[in-house]
């Protein structure tokens, strides 16, 4: 036999030892989510360790939606409150500037003469409700905004100042008050939208000094039945728990137990889920019940998976404003609204979102989404940032924060690390990321070898084929029907004992963008 001959069946036989050794790897998406709670070595393959807009979803994770401008008001301020009246199927979408109240919706000036824009809302009896610490309280009652006309029962010995009421609250068909100088709160009579508001003290049972921070209820089954609590939560930390509907009658009212949890961040960092409530506090985000339930068994509530990425960002930020807890249940997320330190280029705050998907149990972060605060009006999610812009968020395509300009939405998410059953050395021969998409986009993708960052050296390009414009009804077709999965092997290299798969999208998403499962062919090393 020739030698050329000899060498080319060498050849041969060494690529079938290799195509031998090289084992296929199947890796579901990071699909539970972002876990800043756990070591490396206690991860769920299906974590991630960074999933920047990367939400969960259902059968992977998709790239974040988009935003699009709804509505510019007034002046070039910051719309620092959001806010929504809503009776009788009439319903208005409100804001709030520095000096200013704004009919959104309207583009209509409702109020000015204000000396802050950092509001706190209630709906009751018909009429929104709104105090901010500074200026008298105001009743807003679908047309016109006017002095809500609160005052002290002249049978009170607690002085009020109505213009100090800094937090407002519905419960049992009254109005509850607080300022941030009494421990107590103020209460209205039932059904009440103006008139006498009478004080109920914690000054006893709380001497530290310490003030409200949010009123809520919660309603649970405590082994003998259907029960409702109303919870107060004080700066300190420290949670009262009161039974009851009146607080003016001693036998319809009374203290079931105070407790001691990590002190939360801020008014607006309470949201309603159900009939349980999410707290933003100084270590985690926190399921009240949960709470209520492991403090009367002197246990420690569990943590989530972003209990690292809260603390790293109250540390940071704790004493800034745009703090915010709210639901969107037609998204099924709860958006936890983060300020941070750093500025923009035009000196504005920055924020990103830490969002929980209700259904998944799975966290991700949202980021490059200015928002200083956030309401959902018509089952669609707004928020409020500088230059008086309301911007819708959860539509197709980037970000639009200024008309006409749109953002790529740049997504980057790194899986948790896996020795994919062994220690030992082993090296990747190829990869596949398996991603699905029903127009043209671009990628990236790399991979991390033993806990160092991981080299993006990978492009792709996707070619989808959207259906064809005005072909199907609007918001009828499911777009998985037009969509292509891109299945293309790509050769890898580099090895390591520990790997870990990073996927970060380059274009403006068309939506969606669906990251399905990640394959590799892995040829096994030495133990050494």
């Amino acid at each position: 036999m020739a030698l050329s001959a000899q060498r080319a069946v060498a050849l041969q036989r060494k690529q079938a030892r290799a195509r031998r050794l090289t084992t296929p790897q199947v890796l579901p998406a990071p699909g539970k989510g972002w876990n800043t709670r756990d070591p490396y070595e206690a991860m769920d393959p299906q974590d991630a360790i960074t999933l920047d807009n990367w939400q969960p979803d259902y059968g992977g994770v998709r790239l974040r939606e988009g935003s699009q401008l709804y509505q510019t008001v007034g002046e070039a301020q910051t719309i620092t409150t959001l806010a929504v009246w809503t009776s009788a199927g009439l319903t208005h979408l409100l804001g709030a500037t520095s000096d200013k109240i704004w009919g959104v919706d309207q583009n209509l000036q409702l109020g000015a003469g204000f000396t802050s824009g950092w509001w706190q809302t209630a709906m009751f009896n018909h009429r929104l409700f709104w105090v901010n610490g500074n200026d008298a309280p105001q009743s807003y009652d679908g047309t016109t905004l006017a002095p809500a006309g609160f005052v002290q029962n002249p049978s009170s010995t607690y002085p009020l100042d109505p213009t100090k009421l800094i937090g407002v609250q519905t419960n049992h068909n009254r109005l509850y008050f607080w300022t941030n100088s009494a421990t107590g709160f103020w209460y209205g009579g039932l059904y009440a939208i103006t008139g006498n508001l009478d004080y109920f003290p914690f000054e006893m049972t709380v001497p530290d000094g310490a003030y409200l921070v949010n009123v809520q209820n919660l309603t649970y089954d405590g082994g003998l039945g259907i029960a409702t609590y109303t919870i107060f939560t004080l700066t300190t930390g420290e949670v009262l728990v009161y039974s009851g509907t009146d607080p003016s009658d001693p036998n319809n009212w009374a203290l079931v137990g105070i407790y001691t949890t990590p002190a939360p961040i801020g008014q607006r960092a309470i949201c309603r889920y159900g009939g349980d409530s999410y707290i933003i506090t100084s270590s985690d985000y926190t399921k009240l019940s949960q709470l209520m339930i492991a403090l009367k068994l002197g246990t420690v509530p569990p943590r989530s998976k972003a209990a690292g990425a809260c603390q790293a960002a109250v540390s940071q930020g704790r004493g800034q404003t745009g703090w915010q807890a709210i639901y969107w249940g037609f998204g099924r997320r709860l958006v936890m609204n983060v300020p941070l330190i750093a500025l923009d280029a035009n000196g504005n705050r920055t924020f990103e979102q830490h969002v929980y998907h209700t259904g998944l149990d799975a966290w991700c972060r949202y980021t490059n989404v200015p928002a200083y605060c956030w309401a959902v009006w018509n089952d669609n999610l707004y928020f409020g940032t500088t230059n008086g812009r309301v911007v819708q968020f959860g539509v197709p395509g980037g970000d639009e924060l200024v008309s006409g300009t749109i953002t790529n939405i740049i997504a980057f998410g790194q899986q948790a690390w896996n020795l994919f059953g062994t220690p030992t050395q082993k090296r990747v021969a190829a990869i596949r990321p398996i991603m699905r998409s029903a127009q043209s986009v671009e990628y990236q993708f790399g991979l991390g070898y033993d806990y160092n960052p991981p080299v993006m050296t990978i492009f792709a390009s996707h070619v989808g084929m959207p259906t064809p414009w005005n072909t199907t009804p609007w918001n009828t077709t499911p777009w998985e029907r037009s969509a292509q999965t891109d299945t293309i092997w790509y050769i890898a290299e580099g090895d390591g004992a520990a790997i870990s798969v990073a996927v970060q999208s380059l274009t403006v998403s068309p939506q969606p963008l669906m990251w399905i499962r990640t394959d590799l062919r892995i040829e096994p090393g030495s133990a050494l």
